[in-house]
């Protein structure tokens, strides 16, 4: 029972597989495949997912052993040997699908996944951001002081200690934020953020100069976020994030820029 559940199992994938590849050569005069190894939990095998990039179809989920050469290519030889032309092959930068996918089809274009590229490029720089976002964190910890002193102070109207807790709110909830490295980075949004919540507690300031007990505690906010350390590390990954936002725009129009040059340029900062 389980061996006809395996061919009905298979037959419906080559059909699905046949129908993707006749729509994206209807389309676009061919296919481009690519694959991506998913790196497994410990102890199972690695798992790679084969897709057709033009259609944003997956073609197959294939289990290996150990991912080498030869396995690869006694996998992918049913998906790769077909009568509709294969304008490209997409992958990243593991030596043995390069290896075999030219043993395949040595007349294949091929290039590197522009994710996996961008991201091994960005590791200095994603680094830095890090470094950032850890910083301002840390210099904002004295946060949870300034909750339980304004909750406590009775001098201070009911109205005061809405404004105050709607800014220890406000900075709580930037913190959260996160991004999607290389091209969104957390550290860079939350430095943002903090600066036009900053400029909201100076208006704020100037607006409650009178009352001066509800002036203490604003004052403490632009304290704690405008450190210089802050600033330079922020102009440092700005920099970075330049650089690569560049390589992003030309990678359509050229060859990629060496991995290694570009790392050592960004590690320069």
């Amino acid at each position: 029972m389980y061996e006809k559940y395996k061919h009905l199992l298979k037959t419906d994938s080559t059909e699905r597989q046949n129908e993707t590849y006749q729509t994206c050569k209807a389309r676009y005069g061919g296919i481009v495949l690519s694959l991506d190894g998913i790196q497994p939990a410990k102890g199972n095998e690695p798992l790679y997912v084969l897709r057709e990039v033009l259609c944003g179809k997956v073609i197959a989920s294939i289990s290996m052993k150990n991912g080498s050469s030869k396995e690869l290519k006694e996998a992918l030889e049913p998906y790769v040997n077909t009568d509709v032309p294969i304008l490209g092959f997409v992958r990243d930068g593991q030596r043995s699908i390069r290896k075999a996918l030219k043993e395949l089809r040595s007349d294949v274009p091929y290039q590197f996944c522009q994710f996996h590229y961008l991201k091994d490029i960005s590791k200095p720089m994603i680094a830095s951001d890090r470094k950032l976002k850890t910083t301002i964190k840390k210099n904002l910890r004295g946060l949870q002081a300034i909750e339980v002193s304004f909750k406590q102070n009775e001098q201070l109207e009911e109205k005061e200690k809405e404004i105050i807790n709607g800014y220890c709110e406000a900075i709580r909830s930037i913190l959260l934020e996160d991004g999607k490295p290389p091209l969104e980075l957390p550290g860079m949004k939350i430095y943002e953020r903090l600066e036009e919540l900053k400029k909201s507690l100076e208006h704020s300031l100037r607006m409650v100069e009178q009352k001066k007990r509800l002036s203490v505690y604003l004052k403490t906010f632009p304290t704690m976020i405008n450190r210089r350390n802050h600033k330079r590390s922020y102009h440092k990954v700005q920099e970075m994030y330049e650089i690569i936002r560049d390589i992003v725009k030309s990678l359509e129009k050229q060859a990629f820029p060496p991995v290694n040059r570009t790392r050592r340029l960004l590690k320069a900062y």
